[in-house]
């Protein structure tokens, strides 16, 4: 080009000749220079609304900066660079109430506010996304109840109208939904969903607030809207209210969701398996895992990563119950991958959650409270109160496998704080409460090995109250049934009651068998050898076979599993025995 070009090999050269300009000049230079982008690059201007954004905002263009600023957004959200959309979406808010103040437009605010409440949506920080919908809704006329009264009623009534759709949908599923059901449904589900991971109790109150516009209106006619309503499902899946209505809500929306239809279908399968893992025979081998990570590519693609994160999650948890390390770390990896790659930060609080279960569970230890220790601030930053609970729980875990009872009680003291100040669902404490039980067996074996007759009575009553609200929680979720199982007969067998400990252990081996945990099953094995085998054992097998067999069948099952640290407190067994 026959113009002028000026090279700056210092960021303070380029300053200081910046600042040499006159103001009222510098405007003029910006202006110019956007300007000339628009004339020279209009067959690809998308290209250049951040910029274009930038010099019309230096040249106090507001009304083309705001232009650009909204536009730069947009095409950022396109790109799945969330935090670049939330910067843009901001930035063209601040200057819209600058131009216009008290005299703005209502919808304007709306349309802006929602903005970023997407972008917020869309990086992982659910409850600054959750409240920012709120607001919009708020413009809209939703505004939810205030009084205890009033909330009640709500939720009631939802409850009702949900039952009514899915058990007799001749009576619902009517009116033609016109423009404003939609934006008011697409924003409530989008909360939501926010609130899913973020608020659990709030959203389990709040997704009820919809149900009586959602099923008075023909959901076919609102996108995936078959979706949404699987998404109800679990409402009673994951809280542990009902199994059946949740199987019930999902056999009615597969019916109706098309296989074309991707975004849907992917989002009834979350839904599916978070029914099979937490309440149902967990069980995923129907699912083919080679089409699931294609699609799974393809929802990425076009930024669906609410589903995708919480799939991965559910599907980690699967495969390390199942002993299937190596998936579970393609899981954890991809989690991994979404976090970094699109500064999502839910997948990356999802990824320290499952690197830290993973590493417990083959007995890495220190590296699972390394991958807590990250966790937390991470929890604590994005107000995840819920998941910060489920970290301490890891933590604690550990602790209790090194022995550090000390370290585990600070665990629990935190947790103490977060339970007090915060209504957890059923399913975020069915963790807290097995992992207390844990902790209890592990001191009473303490108290009776060291003769502590005072403290074997008080740990014997702790080991009880932890033990039953253990069982309790695992008639709701199965995933940890087998473990509470074999700590209750631990607990019956230290205090004496031997049959009750064997009826109780084959009730664990019954339940690992038949639900196919491979992880935990050996686990039970090795108790039931371990404690057969000690020399004032009132019995000498169970289900025909002896401490020897079991202490086998544990050692087979830990060797194809490569699960070193339970190899070793085998072998130590074995050791004593001889």
């Amino acid at each position: 080009m026959e113009e002028l070009e000026y090279l700056f090999k210092h960021a303070l050269a380029q300053e200081a000749a910046y600042e040499s300009i006159l103001i009222q000049r510098r405007k003029e230079i910006h202006q110019k220079v956007a300007q000339s982008i628009e004339k020279v690059f209009l067959e690809r201007l998308h290209d250049f609304y951040g910029m274009l954004a930038y010099h019309y905002g230096m040249g106090e263009d507001l009304d083309k900066a705001e232009e650009y600023m909204i536009k730069a957004g947009e095409e950022a959200m396109k790109s799945a660079a969330s935090s670049e959309a939330l910067n843009y979406f901001q930035e063209a808010l601040t200057i819209y109430r600058s131009k216009f103040g008290e005299k703005a437009s209502p919808e304007k605010i709306a349309m802006l506010e929602k903005n970023i409440a997407h972008a917020l949506f869309n990086r992982g920080d659910y409850v600054k996304a959750a409240d920012q919908f709120s607001k919009v809704l708020e413009y809209h006329g939703e505004a939810s109840p205030k009084t205890t009264v009033g909330i009640a009623l709500r939720c009631v009534k939802g409850f009702l109208q949900l039952l009514t759709g899915i058990y007799f949908p001749q009576h619902k599923w009517k009116r033609i939904p016109d423009e404003k059901d939609k934006e008011i449904i697409a924003l409530q589900w989008t909360k939501a969903k926010a609130l899913a991971s973020s608020a659990p109790t709030r959203y389990m109150i709040e997704t009820f607030f919809m149900l009586p516009r959602f099923t008075a209106i023909d959901i076919s006619r609102i996108e995936r809207g078959f979706a949404i309503l699987a998404s109800m499902a679990v409402l009673f899946s994951w809280s542990g209210i009902s199994a059946t209505i949740s199987r019930r809500i999902l056999t009615f929306t597969g019916e109706k969701i098309g296989m074309n239809d991707n975004e849907s279908y992917y989002h009834w399968l979350l839904i599916e398996i978070v029914h099979n893992i937490l309440v149902d025979d967990f069980d995923l081998s129907h699912i083919d895992m080679a089409s699931f990570n294609t699609l799974t590519e393809k929802m990425l693609r076009v930024g669906v990563f609410y589903e995708v994160i919480h799939e991965v999650l559910f599907f980690g948890w699967f495969f390390i119950e199942k002993g299937d390390f190596e998936k579970a770390r393609d899981m954890a990896g991809m989690l991994g991958r979404i976090g970094a790659e699109y500064e999502h930060d839910q997948a990356k609080v999802f990824h320290l959650i499952l690197e830290a279960r993973l590493s417990i569970e083959q007995g890495r230890l220190k590296e699972a409270i390394d991958a807590a220790d990250k966790g937390i601030p991470l929890a604590e930053r994005l107000e995840l109160k819920d998941v910060h609970l489920d970290f301490l729980s890891l933590k604690a875990r550990a602790h209790i496998m090194l022995g550090d009872q000390e370290a585990s009680k600070t665990c629990f003291r935190y947790q103490e704080e977060i339970r007090s100040n915060t209504r957890l669902i059923p399913y975020y404490l069915s963790d807290y409460v097995v992992v207390r039980s844990m902790f209890s067996v592990s001191c009473l074996e303490e108290a009776v090995d060291n003769g502590d007759n005072p403290r074997i009575r008080q740990l014997a009553r702790e080991s009880w109250k932890w033990g039953m609200q253990a069982i309790k929680a695992s008639k709701k979720f199965k995933r940890d049934r087998v473990e509470v199982l074999r700590l209750l007969g631990t607990y019956s067998w230290l205090i004496g009651k031997h049959k009750k400990a064997l009826k109780w252990w084959a009730a664990s081996i019954e339940t690992g068998e038949r639900l196919k945990m491979r992880l935990d099953l050996p686990r039970t094995y090795f108790e039931i050898g371990k404690r057969l085998s000690e020399p004032q054992s009132p019995y000498q097998e169970l289900n025909g076979i002896s401490a020897a067999e079991y202490l086998n069948k544990a050692k087979t099952m830990f060797e194809e599993m490569a699960l070193q640290w339970d190899l070793e407190q085998l072998e130590h067994v074995v050791a004593g025995n001889h």
